[in-house]
Parts: structure tokens; sequence; C-alpha cells
């Protein structure tokens, strides 16, 4: 089990690898660690290592990273739970306001 557990933190930022293991355990890792780059206290956290820049390039930083994440919406994530989760974080902290058209329709399998 150790074994297991080890291998699957081993791969899980590496998501084609830890998807073509088609194995649950790995997707709710990886899609548990792609979640929490939406909650407020991973925006804390990001605005926390830019806290020393200028603010022009903070805000320049900032901007970049939200737009990281709202493409990241969309391409992220494949359980439907997992999206649906994601979604609620950026709007709850104000990464979107609108989720219209933010999941494109194609196919995810």
């Amino acid at each position: 089990m150790i074994e297991r557990i080890v291998s699957i933190i081993a791969t899980h930022d590496e998501a084609e690898k830890a998807f073509s293991r088609n194995d649950p355990s790995t997707t709710l890792v990886v899609e548990a660690d792609r979640l929490d780059r939406y909650g407020p206290e991973s925006l804390r956290r990001f605005s926390a290592m830019n806290s020393k820049s200028n603010p022009t390039l903070k805000r320049r930083h900032r901007e970049q990273a939200f737009s990281y994440l709202r493409e990241g919406l969309d391409r992220w994530f494949r359980t439907p739970t997992s999206r649906i989760m994601a979604l609620h974080l950026a709007k709850s902290t104000g990464l979107i306001s609108d989720s219209t058209d933010i999941f494109k329709k194609k196919d995810r399998s």
C-alpha cells in the first residue's frame, strides 16, 4: 500500500502519466491538487509569494496567474465533480464572475 501511495504522489504532477494509469485514486489526487489552486488559501499564498514585487510587477504577475487559472478551468479536470468544484471555487474567490462558456464542449475521454 505504501508503494502505491508513493507512486501516486510521484506522478501526480505529470498529468498524462498519472491519467494513463486509469486509476481512480490517482485521478483523485491529481484533481485535488489542481482544485487547491482555486481556493482562497492558494490565492493568499500566491499573493504572499509576490508581495515583495513592486506594485506594477505584482499586478502583472497576478493577472498572468489568474489568466492561467481561468484557462485551466477548461483543460485540467477530467471528472464532472472536480469541474463543478473548480468552477464554484473560481466564482467564490472572484476569479470568474460568470460560468458561461467556461467549459468548451469537447470529448474528455
